[in-house]
């Protein structure tokens, strides 16, 4: 039986599709779970973050009991999702960069080469769960594998 993920969505298809497409990749079972936010929500969300501050009034209604892990793409879901993975004691994997927002939650994130962090690699070189997807044509195969709970790629950044 594969395992089951919590995907926090927020309804776009391209933030939606890519966290599927990693789910059926994995051979997960994906739940999905829409969640929705004003601007001001938005804000807040990076607020709480700052100060570390996970209120249940981020945390999607009708959640799943179980999971193997919690998936987010798109900056509306990665606060939320964050949230569903410490309360269930998951990891966080995350698709496009979270800018913003503190990385050291996610146990991965997986950052497509349009959106890599601009400048020096502080961050990656600090944080190195953070790795480029190559969209070029000819760029080879990027295997990840998470056998032992701890996500592994083969081109990490940094």
């Amino acid at each position: 039986m594969s395992q089951q993920a919590i995907v926090i969505t927020d309804r776009k298809p391209g933030h939606e599709n890519q966290a599927l497409a990693l789910c059926a990749l994995l051979d997960w079972q994906p739940q999905l779970v829409p969640i929705s936010a004003t601007r001001l929500q938005k804000a807040l969300f990076y607020v709480w973050d700052r100060v570390g501050k996970q209120p249940e009034s981020a945390i999607p209604g009708d959640l799943p009991a179980q999971a193997s892990a919690v998936v987010a793409a798109g900056s509306t879901t990665f606060f939320p999702a964050a949230c569903v993975a410490a309360r269930l004691q998951v990891p966080l994997i995350v698709i496009l960069y979270p800018r913003g927002f503190r990385l050291e939650q996610a146990a991965c994130i997986l950052v497509p080469e349009f959106d890599r962090p601009a400048g020096p690699r502080r961050t990656s070189s600090r944080f190195r769960r953070i790795f480029a997807l190559a969209t070029s044509p000819g760029c080879g195969t990027v295997r990840l594998s998470f056998g032992t709970g701890t996500p592994r790629l083969s081109q990490p950044l940094g």
